[in-house]
């Protein structure tokens, strides 16, 4: 399940990771929280690299640094949770992207069965159940496929507005959205 590919070698004259992290500050992207059972509780770690892949079959993609709890847990478990966070998740965002910080989330999510399913941040916009399908580490991180095998509306209608993270810090979508056609 685990293809380990070459590592890339870098070109002359190519961008360094601090001027790729500069650009890619600027790119706005909704935030999860990637769950799983820690010693049976609730674990969370916090990211922007998440992504849809195909509808049908309905797959997903994470990116995780290899060695954090989070990854080796989805890789020796083979299931995970996605919590799409909404603007009044931002505490429990922190907690999940402290840096060397244990990220039980216990206070944060609904009651459940984290045998049956995945850990679920309470009120978040959406929670998906997955299992691992496939995991390709590409240097320090471990790119994840998760088959979704469910799908639930955790928040109160209407929509909750979602998290976004932007320019190194957690931002609100405004009501005020208009559709651009392109």
């Amino acid at each position: 399940m685990t293809q380990v590919g070459p590592a890339v070698p870098r070109e002359p004259g190519a961008v360094d990771g601090g001027g790729f992290r500069d650009a890619m500050r600027l790119l706005p992207s909704g935030v999860v929280m990637v769950t799983v059972s820690v010693d049976g509780r609730p674990w969370g770690l916090t990211i922007s690299s998440c992504c849809s892949l195909t509808a049908d079959p309905p797959q997903l993609l994470i990116s995780l640094f290899t060695r954090t709890v989070t990854c080796q847990e989805i890789l020796g478990g083979g299931s995970f949770g996605i919590s799409v966070l909404g603007a009044d998740h931002s505490e429990v965002a922190a907690l999940g992207a402290a840096s060397g910080a244990a990220k039980f989330v216990d206070g944060y999510c609904d009651e459940c069965d984290h045998r049956a399913t995945s850990p679920r941040v309470r009120g978040a916009v959406y929670h998906l159940d997955c299992r691992l399908a496939a995991a390709h580490e590409h240097g320090d991180h471990t790119v994840i496929v998760g088959a979704v095998i469910g799908a639930e509306r955790t928040a109160a209608e209407p929509a909750a507005d979602p998290l976004i993270y932007f320019d190194r810090s957690y931002r609100r979508v405004g009501a005020d959205l208009t559709a651009v056609s392109g």
